[in-house]
């Protein structure tokens, strides 16, 4: 698959993401996608690694009851060959407490015969923690 086709992919996914079009984002995914999302369960309330694209589907749905996207937007789109990595920032109102939530995130994802294959997703987790918590997490230093 063309590398310009793989970029048009990512930037359209995140966009209909951001736009709540679930619909066009499941249809991109492999049946047999292998998706994982690193970062603590405590976070957020989805499953950490799933397979295949009803499960998928769940974890969005989970995520969805819990959150509403604010605003997403994709600082750098990186292929290579069937590979992708995103780098962007995401804004979400977490529903039970209100508070707003802003993190940068990097993603990696395959792609094979015009559908996702992989995707994780790494995400500051710290900065979120604090910002869920509503407060700042005192860290003694380690290093001197």
């Amino acid at each position: 698959m063309p590398k310009e086709i793989i970029r048009e992919m990512v930037y359209r996914a995140y966009e209909a993401y951001r736009l709540g079009h679930r619909e066009f984002v499941v249809d991109m995914l492999d049946d047999e996608i292998d998706w994982t999302f690193h970062g603590p369960a405590e976070l957020l309330p989805t499953p950490h690694h799933v397979h295949g694209k009803a499960a998928v589907l769940a974890a969005y749905k989970m995520f969805d009851d819990t959150t509403e996207t604010i605003e997403q937007k994709l600082n750098l789109v990186l292929v290579d060959g069937e590979h992708a990595a995103a780098l962007g920032e995401r804004k979400f109102r977490h529903r039970s407490s209100g508070r707003i939530v802003h993190y940068k995130f990097a993603a990696f994802q395959l792609y094979r015969n015009g559908r996702l294959i992989e995707y994780q997703m790494f995400l500051d987790t710290f900065s979120m923690a604090q910002q869920l918590m509503g407060r700042a997490i005192d860290v003694p230093a380690l290093y001197p």
